[in-house]
Order: structure tokens, then C-alpha cells, then sequence
């Protein structure tokens, strides 16, 4: 053996080594001293995992249709050129429509007839919990020194007859009148809800005006149209409670028809009055005529 193979020999050898197979064993004894941080790793995320589920405020999201009527005759037509024209006025008019749909009238009149104005909390240990369909009390705003102002409280109930206002010493009872930051407020009992289904006595009221609750329902409502040649507009919006969700989307779908159907009144009532007040120009015009005619034989 020459020098130079010896040497190829030897150099060769601690490649070998290296290419070996390593074993199980050997894995688990290179990486067990990192054992500790990866159960560390793992705990901690199931940890935080469970706390983002238990105590994180689900927010749901509920989707409705609404179908735009399109009352022009001719829409209907055959040439392709006035179907085209016709379909860019259809997607000009729900452009106008979307606009109507989130105007501040219609969403304040949303407000309005869901009385969204006073929103309820129920306290719990972490999160407070939004109430909608089960109220055990109302909020009745008697007088209000600024209609401009919200109005927020907290209470604390004693029993099913009184409560505290911000954790005072003084009971107030519910269906009886008292002051809060110069408003007179009453707090009507639902007798028929009982306080044991909630998860605390204490309950958060709050009071905003009206513009400034359809302006929060405009940030969360969203309108898209549907296929390319639908007059179909999808709406949608995210919410805490899915029945609140549900009436907003109803109400402002109702409030939408019934605006068509004042339109369409308040057109009906401006012809009929056009038609008679031409009327009577022709009576009097036939009136005139007449009396010449009469006059001349």
C-alpha cells in the first residue's frame, strides 16, 4: 500500500462515520434535554387555547337576501343592445340602492322601531355578556336633560323589588322613578325573568342616540350584489346575539318596502293631484268658453 491510498484510507474514514445511521436511542438522548421546554411549549398553548375559547366574546355572523323589483316594462326586451343598456342601468340602480339601504334615515328608523337605543350587559367574572331577547328589567327615560348625551349605569340587584346604582348604600326599587346625572329614570320589572338565570346581580345599562347607534350598524352592515345579472342584494353583518342580528336584518329589509310602497303613494297623491287641479283649469276653460258661446248667440 502507497502512501497516497493509505492517506485516501484514513481520510475516508470519518466521512463513513458521519453518513452512519443514527439509532432511535441515540435520537432520543441527543433531543431529550430539550423534553422539558417542548412539554413547557405545549402546556402554555392548550393553556391559552382554552382561556381565547372560555372567556373570548363569540361574535357570529348572519346573512339575509333582498330582492330589488325592477318595474321598468322594457326590461324585459329581446335586443341585445337594449339588454346591455338595461343591465347597466339595473347595476346603476343597485348602486343606488346600497346607498339607500345604509342611509342613516332608514338605519335610525331601524333603531327605532328595535328600540336599539338602550343596550343591557350582564356582568360576569371575566367577560359581560349581551342580553336582547331575555330582559328581566326596561329602561324607561322619563325626562332627559340633553337628548345629545348617552347615559350609562350600573346596577347591583338586591332582590326581585330594589338594586343599587354604581355600588351605592342607597336602594332604589324598580317601577319607581329616581334621578341619575339630572335624567329621572324607572327601571320596569319583568317579573316573569328571574335573576337566578344569570351569571351575576350586576348588570351594565347604557343609552346613546339614535344617529350615533344607526351609525354603528352601518359600520357593521354589509351589502353586496349577487350574480352578475341578479337584482339580488346579499346583506350581511357580524354580531354578538343572533337574533339581534336577524331583527336588524328583517327590520331593515321591512323599513326598505316600506319606503317604496310611501314613494310610490307620495306619487300617486302628487298625479292625482296634478290630474284634478288640470281639471279644473279645463272646467274653468270650458266654463269660459262657454259662457262666450252663449254670449256671441
Amino acid at each position: 500500500m502507497t502512501e497516497n491510498s493509505l492517506g485516501t484510507s484514513l481520510q475516508d474514514q470519518p466521512r463513513q462515520e458521519v453518513n452512519r445511521a443514527v439509532s432511535p436511542r441515540e435520537l432520543i438522548f441527543r433531543y431529550l434535554k430539550y423534553l422539558p421546554w417542548i412539554v413547557i411549549c405545549v402546556t402554555l398553548g392548550l393553556v391559552l387555547g382554552y382561556i381565547k375559547i372560555r372567556y373570548s366574546i363569540p361574535i357570529y355572523r348572519v346573512q339575509s337576501s333582498l330582492l330589488i323589483k325592477n318595474d321598468d316594462p322594457m326590461a324585459g326586451g329581446k335586443d341585445d343592445r337594449l339588454g346591455a343598456l338595461f343591465l347597466a342601468q339595473s347595476a346603476e340602480n343597485l348602486s343606488n340602492e346600497i346607498q339607500l339601504l345604509r342611509s342613516t334615515p332608514v338605519m335610525s328608523r331601524v333603531v327605532k322601531d328595535l328600540d336599539l337605543q338602550t343596550t343591557y350587559y350582564n356582568k360576569g367574572k371575566v367577560k359581560s355578556s349581551l342580553l336582547y331577547s331575555t330582559l328581566p328589567f326596561h329602561l324607561l327615560i322619563l325626562h332627559q336633560a340633553d337628548s345629545t348625551v348617552s347615559i350609562g349605569i350600573s346596577i347591583t340587584v338586591r332582590d326581585d323589588r330594589k338594586f343599587l346604582i354604581n355600588n351605592g348604600k342607597d336602594t332604589v326599587l324598580f317601577d319607581k322613578p329616581f334621578s341619575y346625572g339630572g335624567n329621572q329614570l324607572m327601571l320596569i320589572r319583568d317579573p316573569s325573568i328571574s335573576f337566578q338565570i344569570f351569571q351575576s346581580p350586576d348588570f351594565d345599562i347604557s343609552w346613546q342616540p339614535t344617529i350615533q347607534v344607526a351609525w354603528g350598524i352601518i359600520g357593521s352592515l354589509r351589502i353586496v350584489p349577487g350574480d352578475d345579472n341578479s337584482t339580488i342584494l346579499q346583506l350581511s353583518m357580524e354580531t354578538q346575539d343572533v337574533q339581534m342580528g336577524k331583527d336588524i336584518l328583517n327590520t331593515v329589509m321591512g323599513v326598505y318596502d316600506s319606503l317604496i310602497i310611501e314613494d310610490k303613494n307620495r306619487i300617486a297623491v302628487n298625479s292625482k293631484e296634478f290630474i284634478d287641479k288640470s281639471l279644473d283649469t279645463l272646467r274653468q276653460q270650458l266654463g269660459g268658453v262657454e259662457g262666450t258661446l252663449k254670449g256671441f248667440m
